[in-house]
């Protein structure tokens, strides 16, 4: 003999998902330089809605936590201090509110960072 015992609610709350933009801020374009005051190199983003808190900004290059610069609304600039290989698409990008839209655009071309001579010394 076989006791069959169940209950099947009915879910009575409509399940449909919507994303809904809440203006994350968004990264339209990039660009890495050397810079021979800090001798590192430098990204720079620019898009929208960054905010101005430097100090509030997380970005991790080949998962590794770089040094943000400055920060204002249209531009975040970030000191590259360690990677694990002279070029990567491994970006990752927090701001308080979330990750950025246009986050992806690393992944096509990655950036690119030659190692510099900085010094010869005799």
């Amino acid at each position: 003999m076989f006791l069959r015992t169940f209950e099947e609610a009915v879910f009575q709350v409509n399940s449909t998902f919507e994303w809904l933009d809440t203006g994350l801020p968004n990264i339209t374009t990039y660009e890495t330089y050397f810079d021979d005051s800090l001798f590192d190199w430098v990204l720079v983003l620019r898009g929208t809605g960054f905010g101005t808190d430097a100090s509030a900004v997380d970005v991790y290059v080949d998962d590794i936590l770089q040094s943000t610069l400055t920060c204002n609304d249209t531009t975040v600039t970030i000191q590259i201090t360690q990677t694990l290989s002279d070029k990567t698409s491994n970006v990752d990008v927090f701001f308080p509110v979330g990750t950025p839209d246009g986050e992806g655009i690393f992944i096509p071309n990655g950036i690119d960072l030659a190692p510099m001579m900085l010094q010869i010394n005799p």
